[in-house]
């Protein structure tokens, strides 16, 4: 079940910027996939590079 949640306007912008500056530098790789899982009362936020 999806859930909607609401979270600081600035939260993810160092997570953002960090996963461009030290995951898309020097690769030809142009995705990047931030995911928030709701686990019981811990918003769990994932970032990753997609292959």
């Amino acid at each position: 079940m999806q859930q909607e949640q609401k979270l600081p306007s600035l939260l993810l912008q160092p997570l953002v910027e960090n996963a461009i500056k030290f995951g898309l530098y020097d690769t030809l790789e142009e995705v990047i996939e931030i995911n928030a899982i709701l686990d019981k009362q811990y918003l769990k936020i994932l970032s990753y590079q997609s292959i």
